[in-house]
């Protein structure tokens, strides 16, 4: 593997530092660790529950943020406090690009092209979805990255130039082109909406059905999140008026899970994600065909007839993006690939929450981290009730798994986070430009430090980390302080992720790693 840049390297460097070891503060009262004693996470169905439960004092925080309805009760309630967050997330229609699915493995899958796609984008009035379905708590996105990283987008794509604005008459001229109508009548013909047709749309020429009326979009529609069931709501809705019968699954992500992640058999999806700080990154993991297997990151890009990445063109600017020399060279490389990702219209950019958390006046010390919100390590390592009783975490799912190897979904990550420190770089709170030593006390840039391979002469990238040395293990069920955490620890926990091929690590991201140098107790060179 040729010289990297710091962006992959520390990407690689944090994901294997993965094990249940703290650094370990001192708190008001001079104890060493977090300054309440224990923390109680609940679980609810949605976040309507789990607010109810705040309003209850059963819980003290909730954990997502909370919908303007929320938001209008929170502020009149003397007892709650609102923390106000930009989110670091965006919301979306995933659509399914592969060349069939699982529920029609013989024929090809309507959303393999790119006109029922752009069809999609036209059909979604995403101005309509930012004032009616998130209140106004939200801001618009066309490419797929947080709105607070707007230096990442390209200028190119972006409204008033984006390429897909809502227009119904211009989804029925697109729609015309490749799905003819047929002869069986719609049952949601409206002729007061623009571009409604009369009757069912048929599979194109050359198609295994060719003339046949379209089987049903599976269109999997999120209900245990509002904003996203009046969107997918919106959208099935000017489908079925353009003649595209659907077959509609509103359900939680519990239901959901396993259709969409794991079996990838659907169409529409209303999807979600908590994203990084760097462009390219996330959406290297997003996007990247090594990504699009069974409960992986990716499950839209998918494969063509022959069995070949649907977008070798995205591939390409994906991996220029992520092993980049530079941050400048990074920025260039992810415009590029979201530019030719808005060509292929592989998915349909919603928005980005601005959103409210809320919590109980009784908590103190919590942090509003710019960009997510009260969830992330400062809160928990922070946080007390002035009664000193423990503090209550409500959830608005349940985790499907708790398994550092293969847990990726973000209802997981709400728990798993608590007990593990995923990674020794870490960012301050109020500035998410800088990166500061975690539980790494420091590091070598990979952009400036290499060694030469002897096996092949090429100069590749070297990171060298020393850990602290007040990093301990804590005891489960007592949070008794164990030993320290050192150089042998951070190592076979790497190994341990190693020996698993098919978790979300795998793919080409392990194979970066060519081997690692152990020199004492707190000082490890990896040498990519």
């Amino acid at each position: 593997m040729n010289k990297k840049s710091l962006f992959a390297t520390l990407a690689i460097v944090m994901a294997l530092l993965m094990i249940t070891a703290f650094p370990i503060p001192t708190n008001a009262n001079g104890v060493r660790g977090p300054r309440t004693e224990d923390l109680i996470i609940r679980f609810y169905s949605d976040v309507e529950g789990a607010y109810a439960a705040l309003k209850a004092g059963e819980i003290d925080m909730v954990g997502y943020e909370i919908t303007k309805e929320l938001f209008e009760d929170a502020i009149e309630d003397p007892h709650i406090q609102v923390a106000p967050v930009a989110d670091m997330g965006m919301y979306e229609f995933d659509i399914q690009n592969n060349w069939t699915i699982k529920d029609y493995p013989e024929w090809r899958s309507p959303t393999s092209y790119w006109e029922m796609r752009a069809a999609m984008a036209l059909l979604t009035d995403k101005n309509t979805v930012v004032r009616d379905c998130c209140g106004g708590f939200a801001e618009r996105i066309d490419q797929p990255i947080a709105a607070p990283t707007k230096g990442w987008m390209n200028e190119s794509y972006m409204a008033p130039n984006y390429p897909y604005e809502y227009d119904p008459l211009e989804a029925k001229t697109v729609l015309d082109s490749m799905f003819p109508e047929g002869t069986t009548d719609n049952p949601y013909y409206d002729p007061t909406f623009p571009g409604s047709v009369q009757h069912i749309r048929t599979y194109p020429e050359g198609h295994e059905k060719a003339g046949q009326d379209l089987d049903p979009l599976i269109i999997c529609v999120r209900k245990d999140d509002r904003r996203r069931l009046c969107a997918g709501r919106m959208l099935y809705e000017n489908l079925r008026k353009h003649g595209i019968p659907c077959n509609v699954i509103e359900a939680d992500m519990s239901a959901l899970y396993d259709r969409v992640m794991g079996d990838m058999n659907y169409h529409v999806y209303t999807g979600g994600w908590s994203l990084g700080r760097f462009p390219a990154l996330t959406i290297y993991f997003l996007y990247h065909s090594m990504w699009y297997f069974a409960y992986g990151p990716n499950y839209v890009t998918g494969f063509n007839a022959t069995g070949d990445p649907n977008y070798p063109d995205l591939d390409a600017y994906l991996e220029l993006a992520y092993y980049t020399p530079s941050y400048e060279a990074a920025v260039t490389a992810t415009k590029n690939a979201l530019g030719v990702f808005t060509e292929h219209c592989i998915t349909v950019p919603l928005f980005s929450a601005l959103s409210y958390w809320a919590y109980n006046d009784k908590v103190l010390g919590a942090v509003n981290m710019e960009g997510y919100g009260l969830e992330q390590g400062y809160t928990f390592m922070n946080a007390y009730k002035t009664d000193g009783s423990p503090l209550v975490y409500g959830l608005k799912s349940a985790p499907i798994a708790q398994n550092i190897i293969y847990s990726s979904w973000f209802y997981d990550r709400q728990v798993m986070d608590r007990y593990y420190m995923y990674g020794g770089v870490d960012v301050p709170p109020y500035n998410l430009a800088i990166d500061q030593a975690g539980w790494i006390q420091d590091w070598t840039e990979a952009s400036v430090t290499t060694w030469v391979d002897p096996e092949d002469g090429e100069e590749k990238s070297k990171v060298t980390i020393w850990l602290r040395t007040d990093n301990y293990w804590v005891t489960p069920g007592t949070g008794d302080k164990g030993p320290v955490v050192d150089a042998y620890d951070w190592l076979f926990s790497a190994f341990v992720q190693f020996a698993f091929d098919d978790c979300w690590l795998a793919s080409n991201y392990y194979p970066d790693c060519h081997h690692f140098k152990l020199f004492d107790y707190k000082e490890i060179d990896g040498e990519l």
